[in-house]
């Protein structure tokens, strides 16, 4: 089987780009020949049988570079090889035609929680150019058959789907993303922990609350500081992702929450070494449709804390391996869930085995039987 894996970036450092590395990787894995078409790629990231397709990127703004992708990456899909591939994946909305595509979220459902309360008085994000552009890439990637076939990462995505385009069931499959055992691991967290702690100065008798986020409002940062920032015996709290220095003590001064309290890890390239510094991973997002770093946690043994708006909420079970809690806002019933969880005994067992069915050895083969189902 021939397959190619198409975003405009693959490294580790994102979610949708490691979504994109992995399933290239995994591809390669299981015995298919397996390339990915990119903008960037981190090539020392990938699996060796993993042939590599660079797109030069055009001159330009990064909106302009991102809406020509997909005709570049057909280009390079259908037309730089001899012979089209078997399955052709991409991810989102930026996908190249005729692709098997995982939904890896609904810029129209995020839209339209950022029309609330507490977003909907920014009027940098009403004259964002960005998100008119994003509308009619989705009109077209979704709410015409311009793809061979949709796989939605849980049922809240194939909602989505359905409400703002009207996409018919039989063009959605539902297939979870799955997740590294060499990355994340109860064994390599523990041997990560240490040296983690030590790179961020965290002391042995802290307790750490690690989130994974690129934006402030939409991960609900703003809420956990003020969670935080309630309880009597206070956690640090390690932020992962591109949010400056500045930035996080910014917030943190508005939620009372003081510096010493915050950890700005910036962008990590390995996300396991964040969460083995952690005790808990927190994520009181507004909108993800699933939230790859959810499972990655658990399967490294550390209880999750998120809302009921993030789409891999599905495998966290209330008091066995994490809270979910209904909506960010919820600033009490969060630090209740922070605390409580804060003090269990050791969970790790638990949390490691409740997403093992999630391995990517398993996921592979449906994204595979998917692909080879459905594609023209």
């Amino acid at each position: 089987m021939r397959c190619t894996v198409s975003f405009p970036s693959i490294h580790r450092m994102g979610g949708i780009e490691r979504v994109g590395l992995e399933l290239a990787n995994q591809i390669a894995k299981a015995g298919h020949d397996s390339a990915v078409v990119a903008y960037d790629v981190d090539e020392s990231s990938l699996h060796q049988g993993v042939e590599v397709r660079k797109i030069t990127r055009p001159k330009g703004p990064g909106l302009l570079q991102s809406i020509r992708f997909p005709k570049l990456a057909e280009q390079a899909v259908y037309h730089q090889c001899d012979g089209p591939p078997d399955i052709s994946f991409g991810l989102g909305a930026l996908a190249p035609r005729n692709s098997v595509v995982w939904v890896t979220s609904v810029h129209a459902r995020w839209l339209d929680v950022a029309s609330r309360p507490p977003f909907s008085g920014s009027l940098k994000r009403k004259l964002n150019p960005f998100h008119p552009v994003m509308l009619r890439q989705e009109r077209r990637a979704f709410g015409t058959p311009y793809h061979a076939h949709l796989m939605a990462m849980a049922q809240n995505v194939v909602d989505d789907l359905q409400r703002f385009y009207q996409v018919p069931e039989e063009r959605i499959s539902v297939v979870p993303h799955g997740y590294d055992t060499t990355q994340f691991s109860l064994e390599r967290a523990e041997q990560l922990r240490g040296p983690a702690r030590e790179r961020w100065g965290i002391q042995p008798e802290d307790r750490v609350v690690l989130c994974v986020a690129n934006e402030i409002p939409r991960k609900g940062l703003p809420q956990l500081m003020q969670a935080i920032s309630k309880m009597d015996a206070k956690p640090r709290l390690l932020v992962a992702g591109r949010i400056s220095e500045s930035a996080l003590k910014e917030a943190g001064a508005q939620a009372n929450l003081p510096d010493s309290q915050l950890i700005a890890a910036g962008v990590v390239k390995d996300v396991a070494e964040a969460v083995a510094a952690c005790d808990v991973m927190a994520l009181p997002t507004f909108y993800d449709s699933w939230g790859l770093v959810i499972i990655e946690a658990l399967a490294c043994g550390k209880p999750v804390v998120t809302t009921q708006l993030a789409g891999a909420s599905q495998v966290v079970k209330n008091q066995s391996n994490g809270i979910v809690i209904e909506h960010p806002q919820q600033i009490d019933a969060l630090h209740d869930a922070l605390v409580d969880v804060l003090n269990w005994e050791d969970r790790s067992e638990i949390c490691a085995t409740s997403v093992e069915h999630l391995i990517w050895e398993n996921v592979i083969d449906q994204v595979i039987t998917c692909g080879a189902r459905y594609s023209n």
